[in-house]
Protein backbone atom coordinates (compact mmCIF):
# COMPACT_ATOMS: atom_id res chain seq x y z
CA UNK A 1 0.00 0.00 0.00
CA UNK A 2 0.90 3.71 -0.46
CA UNK A 3 1.40 6.38 2.03
CA UNK A 4 3.25 10.12 1.65
CA UNK A 5 4.29 8.54 -1.36
CA UNK A 6 5.86 5.21 -0.16
CA UNK A 7 5.59 1.77 -0.95
CA UNK A 8 5.06 -0.70 1.60
CA UNK A 9 5.28 -4.45 1.03
CA UNK A 10 3.99 -7.30 3.26
CA UNK A 11 6.97 -10.47 2.52
CA UNK A 12 4.96 -12.44 4.40
CA UNK A 13 4.30 -15.83 2.84
CA UNK A 14 0.05 -16.91 3.58
CA UNK A 15 -0.44 -20.07 5.34
CA UNK A 16 -3.02 -22.25 3.79
CA UNK A 17 -4.42 -25.67 5.13
CA UNK A 18 -4.32 -27.88 1.60
CA UNK A 19 -4.37 -31.48 3.55
CA UNK A 20 -7.59 -33.34 3.50
CA UNK A 21 -8.17 -35.53 6.83
CA UNK A 22 -6.55 -38.56 7.34
CA UNK A 23 -9.86 -41.44 7.50
CA UNK A 24 -9.01 -44.99 8.33
CA UNK A 25 -11.60 -48.00 9.64
CA UNK A 26 -10.82 -51.60 10.68
CA UNK A 27 -12.58 -54.51 11.76
CA UNK A 28 -12.95 -54.61 15.73
CA UNK A 29 -12.40 -58.26 17.46
CA UNK A 30 -15.92 -60.09 15.98
CA UNK A 31 -17.48 -63.39 17.42
CA UNK A 32 -17.01 -65.77 14.27
CA UNK A 33 -15.42 -64.84 10.62
CA UNK A 34 -16.75 -67.75 8.10
CA UNK A 35 -14.55 -67.96 4.99
CA UNK A 36 -13.82 -64.83 2.81
CA UNK A 37 -14.49 -65.70 -1.04
CA UNK A 38 -17.06 -68.11 -1.30
CA UNK A 39 -18.97 -68.29 -4.89
CA UNK A 40 -18.10 -66.26 -7.91
CA UNK A 41 -22.19 -66.38 -8.99
CA UNK A 42 -23.26 -66.01 -5.35
CA UNK A 43 -21.28 -64.56 -2.86
CA UNK A 44 -18.84 -61.63 -1.76
CA UNK A 45 -15.81 -62.70 -3.91
CA UNK A 46 -13.09 -60.92 -2.24
CA UNK A 47 -14.49 -59.80 0.84
CA UNK A 48 -14.62 -60.37 4.37
CA UNK A 49 -17.36 -62.53 5.79
CA UNK A 50 -18.48 -62.46 9.22
CA UNK A 51 -21.15 -64.25 11.31
CA UNK A 52 -21.89 -62.34 13.81
CA UNK A 53 -22.12 -58.04 14.96
CA UNK A 54 -18.95 -56.44 13.62
CA UNK A 55 -17.50 -53.42 15.60
CA UNK A 56 -15.91 -50.92 13.51
CA UNK A 57 -13.40 -49.07 14.26
CA UNK A 58 -13.10 -45.59 12.80
CA UNK A 59 -10.09 -43.26 13.04
CA UNK A 60 -9.88 -39.26 11.95
CA UNK A 61 -7.10 -36.92 12.09
CA UNK A 62 -6.35 -33.75 11.02
CA UNK A 63 -2.41 -33.37 9.42
CA UNK A 64 -0.02 -31.02 11.08
CA UNK A 65 -2.36 -30.48 14.27
CA UNK A 66 -2.48 -27.15 15.36
CA UNK A 67 0.07 -26.19 13.64
CA UNK A 68 -1.18 -25.89 9.96
CA UNK A 69 -4.69 -27.47 10.15
CA UNK A 70 -7.96 -26.09 10.17
CA UNK A 71 -9.11 -28.21 12.58
CA UNK A 72 -12.13 -31.17 12.07
CA UNK A 73 -15.39 -30.32 10.83
CA UNK A 74 -18.43 -32.46 9.61
CA UNK A 75 -18.04 -36.48 10.05
CA UNK A 76 -20.51 -38.61 8.38
CA UNK A 77 -21.06 -42.05 8.38
CA UNK A 78 -23.30 -43.64 5.99
CA UNK A 79 -24.02 -47.49 5.01
CA UNK A 80 -25.03 -49.50 2.06
CA UNK A 81 -26.93 -52.57 1.79
CA UNK A 82 -26.87 -53.70 -2.01
CA UNK A 83 -25.35 -50.77 -3.20
CA UNK A 84 -28.36 -48.55 -1.13
CA UNK A 85 -28.04 -45.75 1.31
CA UNK A 86 -29.64 -47.21 4.85
CA UNK A 87 -31.27 -43.94 6.52
CA UNK A 88 -30.91 -45.66 9.68
CA UNK A 89 -27.48 -46.11 9.34
CA UNK A 90 -26.39 -42.70 8.69
CA UNK A 91 -24.52 -41.03 11.84
CA UNK A 92 -23.15 -37.51 12.05
CA UNK A 93 -19.95 -38.31 13.74
CA UNK A 94 -19.23 -34.77 14.06
CA UNK A 95 -20.81 -31.73 13.40
CA UNK A 96 -19.56 -29.15 10.96
CA UNK A 97 -17.79 -26.61 12.49
CA UNK A 98 -18.78 -22.91 13.69
CA UNK A 99 -15.22 -22.18 14.34
CA UNK A 100 -14.22 -18.78 12.05
CA UNK A 101 -10.86 -20.00 10.89
CA UNK A 102 -8.40 -17.13 11.05
CA UNK A 103 -5.70 -19.11 9.59
CA UNK A 104 -3.71 -18.67 13.19
CA UNK A 105 -4.59 -22.09 14.21
CA UNK A 106 -4.57 -20.89 17.82
CA UNK A 107 -8.24 -21.25 18.62
CA UNK A 108 -8.39 -23.91 21.60
CA UNK A 109 -11.93 -24.94 20.63
CA UNK A 110 -10.35 -26.74 17.26
CA UNK A 111 -10.51 -30.67 17.17
CA UNK A 112 -7.69 -32.41 15.36
CA UNK A 113 -8.53 -35.99 16.03
CA UNK A 114 -11.95 -38.22 16.19
CA UNK A 115 -12.17 -42.19 17.35
CA UNK A 116 -15.36 -43.98 17.28
CA UNK A 117 -15.89 -47.38 17.67
CA UNK A 118 -19.81 -48.49 15.79
CA UNK A 119 -21.35 -51.91 15.52
CA UNK A 120 -22.44 -53.27 12.48
CA UNK A 121 -25.87 -55.49 14.24
CA UNK A 122 -25.90 -58.88 12.39
CA UNK A 123 -29.71 -59.30 12.99
CA UNK A 124 -30.54 -56.31 10.49
CA UNK A 125 -27.75 -56.57 8.36
CA UNK A 126 -27.69 -60.07 7.26
CA UNK A 127 -26.52 -59.35 3.77
CA UNK A 128 -23.47 -60.12 1.69
CA UNK A 129 -23.25 -56.56 -0.11
CA UNK A 130 -22.64 -54.41 3.23
CA UNK A 131 -20.41 -51.16 2.54
CA UNK A 132 -19.60 -48.16 4.76
CA UNK A 133 -18.77 -44.78 3.49
CA UNK A 134 -17.06 -41.89 6.24
CA UNK A 135 -16.70 -38.61 4.62
CA UNK A 136 -14.43 -36.35 6.97
CA UNK A 137 -13.89 -32.64 6.11
CA UNK A 138 -12.11 -29.94 7.40
CA UNK A 139 -12.47 -26.31 8.63
CA UNK A 140 -10.55 -25.36 5.08
CA UNK A 141 -13.00 -27.46 2.87
CA UNK A 142 -10.77 -30.46 2.42
CA UNK A 143 -12.66 -33.55 2.15
CA UNK A 144 -11.30 -37.31 2.21
CA UNK A 145 -13.52 -40.41 1.64
CA UNK A 146 -13.55 -44.07 2.53
CA UNK A 147 -14.84 -46.98 2.42
CA UNK A 148 -14.96 -50.37 3.64
CA UNK A 149 -16.69 -53.68 2.24
CA UNK A 150 -17.93 -57.15 3.95
CA UNK A 151 -20.66 -58.60 4.34
CA UNK A 152 -22.61 -60.98 8.03
CA UNK A 153 -24.33 -64.52 7.30
CA UNK A 154 -25.95 -65.55 9.91
CA UNK A 155 -28.36 -68.16 8.74
CA UNK A 156 -27.25 -71.72 8.83
CA UNK A 157 -27.31 -74.07 5.72
CA UNK A 158 -30.32 -76.50 5.55
CA UNK A 159 -29.82 -79.86 3.94
CA UNK A 160 -32.94 -82.04 2.80
CA UNK A 161 -32.28 -85.74 0.59
CA UNK A 162 -34.91 -86.84 -1.19
CA UNK A 163 -35.30 -89.98 -3.31
CA UNK A 164 -36.87 -90.77 -6.79
CA UNK A 165 -37.79 -94.40 -5.68
CA UNK A 166 -39.36 -95.15 -2.47
CA UNK A 167 -41.13 -99.00 -3.48
CA UNK A 168 -39.02 -101.07 -0.88
CA UNK A 169 -39.19 -104.51 -0.33
CA UNK A 170 -39.59 -105.26 3.41
CA UNK A 171 -38.59 -101.39 3.74
CA UNK A 172 -35.36 -101.62 2.77
CA UNK A 173 -34.95 -103.37 -0.46
CA UNK A 174 -34.60 -101.96 -4.00
CA UNK A 175 -35.25 -104.05 -7.47
CA UNK A 176 -34.08 -100.70 -9.33
CA UNK A 177 -31.93 -98.31 -9.77
CA UNK A 178 -32.38 -95.49 -6.78
CA UNK A 179 -31.25 -91.28 -7.31
CA UNK A 180 -31.17 -89.52 -4.10
CA UNK A 181 -31.12 -85.75 -4.65
CA UNK A 182 -29.05 -83.62 -1.92
CA UNK A 183 -30.64 -80.21 -1.55
CA UNK A 184 -28.48 -77.45 0.02
CA UNK A 185 -30.75 -74.18 1.48
CA UNK A 186 -27.49 -71.52 1.50
CA UNK A 187 -26.47 -67.89 0.40
CA UNK A 188 -22.94 -68.69 0.74
CA UNK A 189 -22.54 -71.77 -1.02
CA UNK A 190 -19.41 -73.26 -1.62
CA UNK A 191 -19.10 -77.04 -3.11
CA UNK A 192 -15.39 -77.24 -1.92
CA UNK A 193 -16.87 -77.15 1.84
CA UNK A 194 -19.41 -79.63 1.63
CA UNK A 195 -18.51 -83.22 2.43
CA UNK A 196 -20.82 -86.02 0.93
CA UNK A 197 -19.93 -89.49 2.60
CA UNK A 198 -21.25 -92.71 0.58
CA UNK A 199 -20.61 -95.41 -1.68
CA UNK A 200 -21.57 -94.59 -4.83
CA UNK A 201 -19.45 -92.85 -7.12
CA UNK A 202 -21.99 -91.65 -9.67
CA UNK A 203 -22.69 -87.76 -8.65
CA UNK A 204 -23.88 -84.76 -11.05
CA UNK A 205 -22.53 -81.55 -10.23
CA UNK A 206 -24.44 -78.89 -8.61
CA UNK A 207 -27.11 -76.39 -9.74
CA UNK A 208 -28.33 -72.98 -8.36
CA UNK A 209 -32.44 -72.15 -7.74
CA UNK A 210 -32.28 -68.91 -6.92
CA UNK A 211 -34.78 -67.46 -4.40
CA UNK A 212 -37.00 -64.81 -3.26
CA UNK A 213 -34.95 -63.19 -0.12
CA UNK A 214 -33.82 -60.16 -0.86
CA UNK A 215 -29.93 -61.45 0.38
CA UNK A 216 -30.06 -64.68 -1.10
CA UNK A 217 -31.07 -67.13 2.14
CA UNK A 218 -33.25 -68.80 0.36
CA UNK A 219 -30.95 -69.67 -2.64
CA UNK A 220 -31.11 -73.51 -3.02
CA UNK A 221 -27.92 -76.14 -4.44
CA UNK A 222 -28.99 -79.54 -5.46
CA UNK A 223 -26.79 -82.60 -7.02
CA UNK A 224 -27.84 -85.85 -7.56
CA UNK A 225 -26.08 -89.16 -6.31
CA UNK A 226 -27.05 -92.47 -8.25
CA UNK A 227 -27.10 -96.06 -7.15
CA UNK A 228 -27.32 -98.43 -10.23
CA UNK A 229 -25.29 -101.54 -8.96
CA UNK A 230 -26.13 -103.98 -6.27
CA UNK A 231 -25.32 -103.25 -2.63
CA UNK A 232 -25.62 -102.32 0.87
CA UNK A 233 -25.98 -98.11 0.84
CA UNK A 234 -25.33 -95.87 3.32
Amino acid sequence: YTRSNRIYLDGTQPVTDELAPNVSMEFGPVAEKKADAIDENNGPKGVPLFGADVPLRITVSDPNAGEKSSGLGEIVYQLYINGSETAADTVVLREASTTEWDENYSDPSLEFRLDQLLTVAADTHNYNDLRVVVTAKDNAGNTNIRELRFGIDTTAPVIEISYDNNDALNEKYFRSDRTATITVTERNFDPARISIDTQSGQRSGWTRTAGAAENGDDDRWSCTVSYTSDGNYT
